[in-house]
């Protein structure tokens, strides 16, 4: 009897430290398929203001696609976008994609010029920098690779993190804000917008691909009139005025403008579907 009490017990212990040894976030690996074209993401949504109303937008647009699948892709927000499970599910991306594939890494949250923001901190030591950021999507070995930015300064920050064969789509030209507002209480995240041209199928060049250009595009259109109400001259152009006289050369003017810029070093056209 004592015997059988003992190797329950042992059993019990056993499947608790089991269970308690398995990473919050690790997803089950996907077997990969080196013959087909197949799509990938991480999707990071951290609300920075109410009214935004969007959170999963542009992941339930993609994946009411053909060529994506829920399967292939994680999506994280607010508690669960940890800056561990962030990067855990970057290296999930490059364990079960491969060189016939291409993936997407989208954020959206608090950022700045040097590092983007987990839920929940804006602590430098808890974030992820530029650097660490290139680092994991280095280890991506893709036919291409999508990163879009929705973070303020992300004009700068994306610059950081270019590299061959990827795409940086980013909310900002050069210090701007990630987010904007409408008026009435309204604001939208820049990656509603390219949430938007995906469900539109965007195709200005009618080739029947809608490509992450093209939606950056639409992207900038739908920013226009917004940018034109909400630039304020008070705020930005002295700004702008002491960056020229202290000798700043143009491509590094710190003009905070929220305006959707690229940084593309993808050949060709980059495939959403």
């Amino acid at each position: 009897m004592r015997y059988q009490i003992c190797c329950k017990v042992i059993s019990i212990v056993f499947l608790i430290i089991l269970v308690s040894s398995i990473p919050i976030c690790r997803t089950l690996e996907v077997a990969k398929n080196f013959d087909e074209t197949e799509y990938w993401g991480v999707f990071v949504y951290i609300k920075v203001v109410k009214q935004d109303s969007y959170p999963k937008h542009l992941y339930e647009a993609l994946v009411s696609q053909s060529n994506w699948n829920s399967s292939h892709m994680i999506y994280l927000s607010q508690e669960n976008a940890t800056k561990q499970n962030i990067l855990d599910a970057l290296d999930w991306l490059a364990a079960n994609s491969d060189k016939n594939d291409f993936s997407i890494f989208a954020f959206a949250g608090h950022g700045n010029i040097d590092m983007i923001a987990p839920f929940n901190t804006t602590l430098p030591k808890d974030c992820i920098t530029a650097d660490e950021l290139n680092k994991k999507l280095g280890l991506i070995e893709n036919r291409g690779i999508c990163v879009i930015m929705d973070s303020c300064q992300s004009g700068i920050f994306g610059n950081k993190i270019a590299g061959n064969n990827r795409v940086i789509l980013k909310s900002t030209f050069r210090r701007g804000d990630g987010w904007v507002g409408t008026g009435a209480g309204k604001w939208y995240s820049f990656t509603k917008f390219i949430g938007d041209a995906v469900i539109q199928k965007i195709d200005y060049n009618s080739d029947s691909i809608c490509s992450a250009e093209e939606t950056l595009h639409y992207a900038q259109k739908e920013y226009m009139p917004i940018v034109t109400k909400s630039i304020n001259p008070i705020i930005w152009l002295p700004i702008l005025i002491v960056d020229i006289l202290i000798g700043i050369p143009l491509r590094y003017l710190s003009i905070s403008i929220p305006f959707p810029t690229l940084n593309d070093n993808y050949e060709g056209e980059f495939p959403l579907y």
